[in-house]
């Protein structure tokens, strides 16, 4: 029998997209990011990144977002 689905905010792990969705990337960046060793993942069956790792992300790269915005107004 299948455990019911926890919400987003309890689980330990992210899915790729629901990582991208919250840095405001595209989903094969996280993947580069993941192949680059800048952020931890299991592949089982897809992609998962644990909270922890997630988190450790932010605080390493805090700067991330103002650095993704002014790529994106460069791109204009």
């Amino acid at each position: 029998m299948r455990k019911p689905k926890q919400p987003k905010e309890e689980r330990d792990f992210y899915t790729l997209q629901e990582v991208a969705d919250k840095l405001r990337v595209h989903p094969r960046t996280i993947l580069r990011y993941i192949e680059d060793e800048r952020l931890h993942a299991i592949k089982i069956g897809y992609w998962r990144i644990p909270k922890e790792s997630y988190e450790k992300f932010l605080r390493d790269n805090a700067n991330f977002q103002v650095e993704v915005a002014k790529f994106r107004r460069k791109k204009k």
